[in-house]
Formats: C-alpha cells, sequence, structure tokens
C-alpha cells in the first residue's frame, strides 16, 4: 500500500520536526518518517533514575536566534548552571586547580591568540560565505594546521586544545578552521560569550518539552520505526521506501536525516556530487563523541576540568552538573575513546574519579552514549572539514523536489539552533515546490 501526502520529512530530530509544523501550518498534509522509536534524533532527552538528562544536546542561549525564538513562541522555562568555584587541570593522576580569573586569563590568551583578525573573513556572520575571497584563502586549513603554525605558549595551549578536542570529537587535523572561527564570529568574537552559549542554561525538563510542544503544534502524522532506504524523484514527484516496504508519496520531500546518512540512502535519481562527497567524508565528528552522565552521592567540587594531553585518557572534560531534589548531583564528561562507551561501569567509574577524586562521595551510576556508533546518526555534533564551508550553499540547496534540513549545514550555531534554522528554511524550499505544482495546474503551459 502506497500513502501519499503533500509532503513528507525524512528525519523527526528537532530540524524534521520544526519543518514538519512550517509545512502543516502552510496547509500541508504531512508525514514525518523516524527510523527511531523516538522523535529527537541528536536531540534527545531520556529519563534517568527519576530525572530527565540530555544524552544529546543540551544547551540552549539567547545569542542563538532561532532556538531562542522557539523557547519564547512556547513559554518554556530555563534552568542556569551556576558558574564554577574553580577550573582544573588532569595530568595522569596530578589534579591542578585554578580560580576562575587564572583560568579566563590563560584561556582568554590563547582564544584571541588562535582566532586573531580572522574574524574579518565573517561580516555577516549568519552569511559565512558572504566574503568569499575571504574565506577561499582560510578554508583550506584545518585546526591542527592553524594551532602548529600559531605556536602557543605550552600554558595557555593546554587550555586550548582539550576544549577544542571536545567541540570537535577529537578531530582537530579534521576539522576546519573557518567551522570554528565562524562559529567564534556569531558569538561576537568574545570569547567568555563563547563559553557561556557551550554550557551555562538549558530547558527545564529537557529539550523533548519544546519537541512535545513543537509536534502537537504541527498536528502532522509521525510514523516512528519507521527507517527510510530510498528516496526516487521523477521529476512530478517524490517515493520514499522504508526498510519494511512502506512507500510514500509527496509532491515534496524534506531530508532532515544526519548528513551522515545522505550516502547510506538510496536517491535514484541521483544526489550533486558535492552532497555525496562530503557526507561520505563526513559532516560530524568521525572517530568517538561519547557523552557520560555520573550520578554522585556525596560531596562534588564545583569545577571544570580538562585533560590538557589529547589521548593520554578516556577523558577529556569533566563539569559539575546541576543537583537533584534526591541529595545526588549530576557530574558529566566528554570522551573521544569509543572504548569508553563499551565498557562496563566500573571502567567509566574510575575514569571518572582518574579525573576528579571524589573523597567522601559515591558514583552510584553512569551512563554513556557514543553518537558516532549511533547507526541512526553516524555522528556526534557538526563538524565542517576543510573546504567545506565554501561550499555550504550547495549543502543547503534542494535537488529537484527534495529539500535538506539538519544543523550540520546550517549558517548559524551548530547544534539546536542550526536545527530549527535549517527546518524553517527546508521548509520553506518544499513549500516553493509545492506551489509550483498548484501553479502550473491553474495555469497550465
Amino acid at each position: 500500500m502506497t500513502e501519499r501526502f503533500d509532503a513528507i520529512v525524512v528525519g523527526g530530530g528537532l530540524a524534521g520536526v520544526i519543518a514538519a509544523r512550517e509545512l502543516a501550518h502552510r496547509g500541508l498534509t504531512t508525514v514525518v518518517l523516524e527510523a527511531r522509536e523516538r522523535l529527537g534524533g541528536r536531540a534527545w532527552t531520556d529519563q534517568w533514575h527519576g530525572a530527565p538528562i540530555e544524552m544529546g544536546g543540551q544547551n540552549v542561549h539567547w545569542a542563538e536566534p532561532f532556538i531562542w525564538s522557539e523557547i519564547t513562541r512556547y513559554g518554556l522555562p530555563i534552568a542556569e548552571v551556576p558558574p564554577f568555584d574553580s577550573w582544573g587541570t588532569a595530568e595522569g593522576d596530578e589534579l591542578r586547580l585554578f580560580s576562575p580569573a587564572e583560568a579566563g586569563a590563560q584561556l582568554g590568551r590563547a582564544f584571541e591568540a588562535f582566532f586573531g583578525s580572522f574574524g574579518a573573513a565573517f561580516p555577516r556572520p549568519y552569511d559565512p560565505t558572504y566574503d568569499a575571497e575571504a574565506l577561499s584563502q582560510i578554508d583550506s586549513w584545518s585546526i591542527a594546521d592553524r594551532l602548529a603554525a600559531l605556536e602557543l605558549p605550552e600554558e595557555e595551549a593546554r587550555w586550548l586544545r582539550p576544549w577544542l578536542a571536545m567541540r570537535t570529537g577529537g578531530s582537530l587535523k579534521e576539522g576546519a578552521f573557518t567551522w570554528i572561527a565562524h562559529i567564534f564570529a556569531l558569538a561576537e568574537q568574545r570569547w567568555p560569550r563563547m563559553l557561556e552559549v557551550s554550557g551555562r542554561f538549558r530547558l527545564v525538563g529537557g529539550i523533548k518539552t519544546l519537541i512535545d510542544r513543537v509536534v502537537a503544534d504541527s498536528g502532522a502524522v509521525v510514523r516512528l520505526g519507521q527507517p527510510v532506504v530510498a528516496v526516487a524523484d521523477d521529476g512530478q514527484s517524490v517515493e520514499v521506501t522504508t526498510a519494511g516496504g512502506e512507500r510514500y508519496v509527496a509532491s515534496a520531500v524534506v531530508m532532515a536525516t544526519s548528513g551522515n546518512l545522505w550516502s547510506r540512502i538510496s536517491f535514484p535519481g541521483g544526489l550533486s556530487d558535492v552532497k555525496l562527497d562530503v557526507s561520505r567524508a563526513g559532516l560530524q565528528t568521525p572517530v568517538s563523541f561519547t557523552k557520560i552522565w555520573a550520578l554522585v552521592r556525596g560531596p562534588v567540587p564545583n569545577v571544570y576540568v580538562q585533560r590538557p594531553v589529547l589521548g593520554e585518557h578516556p577523558i577529556v572534560h569533566l563539569r559539575k552538573d546541576l543537583p537533584r531534589d534526591d541529595g545526588t548531583t549530576q557530574v558529566i564528561a566528554f570522551s573521544n575513546d569509543a572504548s569508553l562507551a563499551k565498557a562496563d561501569d566500573s571502567a567509566i567509574v574510575r575514569a571518572f574519579t582518574e579525573t576528579l577524586p571524589l573523597p567522601g562521595a559515591e558514583i552510584v551510576a553512569v551512563r554513556a552514549h557514543d553518537w558516532v556508533a549511533d547507526p541512526h546518526t553516524l555522528g556526534g555534533t557538526s563538524l565542517l572539514r576543510p573546504g567545506n564551508l565554501q561550499n555550504l550553499r550547495a549543502l543547503r540547496a534542494p535537488e529537484g523536489r527534495i529539500a535538506f534540513a539538519t544543523a550540520d549545514i546550517s549558517s548559524t550555531m551548530p547544534g539546536y539552533d542550526g536545527a530549527v534554522q535549517s527546518g524553517i528554511t527546508a521548509a520553506a524550499d518544499a513549500v516553493a515546490i509545492t506551489s509550483s505544482d498548484v501553479s502550473r495546474r491553474l495555469f497550465p503551459a
């Protein structure tokens, strides 16, 4: 049996449900096909020991206009993580603690030297390819290239390297310098704002509260457990086939999967080489991007700890999170070591306490997820390779009756803000496709 709709959204992450809402509000019958048995994609709020935790993205900020407009639209409350009392570097079994002023001075000098005057390449940060000439001169650099050319004093590099590794999944050679420089430009080229955007505020109850409101607002049909294997555009309509053999036909499709999946789905009509090549190389962190939660009973110092020597230890950074009503405290860590997500709980606990000793406290539970190993994502956070930013317009462009929505190809902050922006943009592209159909029916040539 083949079901017919005006529009099909492939992928029920944040970009997908935003696109579905926009399409439905324009009067188009819309279905969302999601491979998982849940919505959200990398925006994943799960219940753990009686409270919600974010296994994927987590933070929101008013400097991110697209996600903030959604929070305002639905009147959702936010929670704030208090500033840290101290910052630390863990090397071997030695933990050195610094005051926020001391750490801030070191990190500030490192940020200013690393980004230098290259913010001038982004005179319009929300249109990163606006100055194509300036961009072309630096878009071939990797983050590792920029670090090597800079020759930072080691004391400053020790603060910068792990922060970059956390954002890139440790892929400093594969991540583009322009990708991280663009994010810095979006943060007004101010390093305190960049840190605040990435770790200070989140939604009470998790991002699921927003996703649930968007889906209810859309009225779109949602089908879970429907992994898509083929998207066939014959020029008149698009047929979408799932792994279970279900078929859906529509005038337009919004591909709202991870960009890494484009090359894994069959497009009988063909996709452009630029999309396929970038998808095969990867639009996200490629080695491991593991987020780990620990639940601690007892005292936890209010500290942010980084590992300055990359690869020496499975944990890159670790920080205290919010307390719970039952007296326990949440702690978050990130790892670029794929083996840690597969390890037993005792190995994860050991990695935690090697990085931040917890005398007088007990880790009562741990939880880990490696996004690169996730079959419906095949990567962690968005990460453009050298040369990719110049191709951003081509990566975002519709092809035939297929529009594309994912934070991986947004022109704003990667993550929630990029997902919302790309969902809105792709929905507009799909509406234009269906509108041209109506015009041809009303005014045939």
